[in-house]
């Protein structure tokens, strides 16, 4: 194509897959009172965005979903898909690897993932021998939730689909299995697994475009220059109080920094701010690990920062 686009035109819709990473949907009707009217809508948040949809818009099912990732991985060598909760965990884990050989597919929460991975596991359990066509990994990953949750979902240690957990543990991140027992349980989201230094500034720089009140609430703490993690929440925080006051009211900057769209602006700056630089991501190793990506130098960066140095 002349131009490296493409458009779809349909009047009788019949839904479609989740797997595009750029464009829009328009969305045209002709109102008695209106008239011809259109709207518009980003593919790359249209899951987390679905619910406003007009409700002649709608998604294929997740069976359907499931069905065409499994074709796609048995028809393409080496592929590596990672099926997150969140498009800020789409964001994330794309400046974390740094490569465009993942696919990485964000499906509007963590129930839709367990889902998704009930899906794809069906066939591959029914069918055991289906698993020896599958030319890649498929990643499904959630959060640790600070309430302890259980999922009714398969366990086959050799798959080539998995479904983990993110979870700190002495002070690293690991990918854990979703129904491991352990003495170990802490809330980990994708945002504490990022770079401490580079997470402040985007916070920062965030705060500095959106409100006043909190930023200078955000001033009152200083960054903590011996962090390896980078969590807000905790005794290994990122944030120093630099008062009484303001550790008392670390609460409140807990609550804005927790709103879906602060947290949607400080993945896409925490993105622009990596972009193109070495930056040492805690997850790294374990992600490379799981999808069998050769890691130069893993001793070396191991003594030096106990983590790996992503390109």
């Amino acid at each position: 194509m002349k131009f490296n686009n493409q458009v779809l035109i349909t009047t009788h819709w019949y839904g479609f897959l989740p797997v595009t990473k750029k464009g829009y949907i328009y969305h045209l009707i002709d109102d008695f009172e209106k008239g011809l009217h259109i709207s518009q809508f980003k593919f790359f948040n249209y899951l987390d965005e679905q619910r406003k949809f007009p409700d002649d818009i709608e998604l294929k099912s997740l069976f359907d979903l499931a069905a065409s990732i499994l074709s796609f991985v048995k028809t393409n060598k080496d592929s590596k898909w990672i099926i997150c909760e969140g498009s800020d965990d789409k964001l994330y884990l794309e400046a974390i690897l740094n490569d465009e050989s993942f696919n990485i597919l964000p499906v509007g929460g963590c129930s839709n993932v367990v889902k998704l991975y009930n899906l794809l596991m069906n066939p591959l359990t029914i069918e055991k021998r289906e698993q020896k066509y599958l030319k890649g990994k498929i990643l499904c990953l959630i959060d640790t939730d600070e309430q302890k949750m259980n999922y009714l979902s398969y366990n086959l240690r050799n798959s080539p689909v998995q479904l983990r957990r993110l979870q700190i543990e002495d002070n690293n991140i690991k990918l854990i299995e979703h129904n491991k027992q352990g003495q170990v349980y802490m809330k980990t989201e994708i945002e504490d697994c990022l770079s401490p230094e580079e997470y402040y500034k985007a916070i920062g720089d965030v705060l500095g475009n959106k409100n006043q009140h909190i930023l200078d609430l955000f001033n009152e703490f200083e960054y903590n220059n011996i962090s390896i993690l980078s969590q807000i929440e905790g005794d290994n925080s990122i944030l120093i109080p630099k008062s009484k006051e303001s550790y008392q009211r670390k609460g409140e900057l807990v609550e804005y920094l927790s709103r879906e769209d602060i947290k949607h602006s400080v993945a896409e700056r925490y993105s622009e701010i990596v972009k193109g630089q070495r930056v040492t991501h805690k997850i790294h190793y374990e992600l490379s690990t799981f999808f069998d990506i050769p890691q130069e130098g893993k001793d070396t960066m191991d003594e030096d920062a106990e983590s790996l140095t992503v390109s």
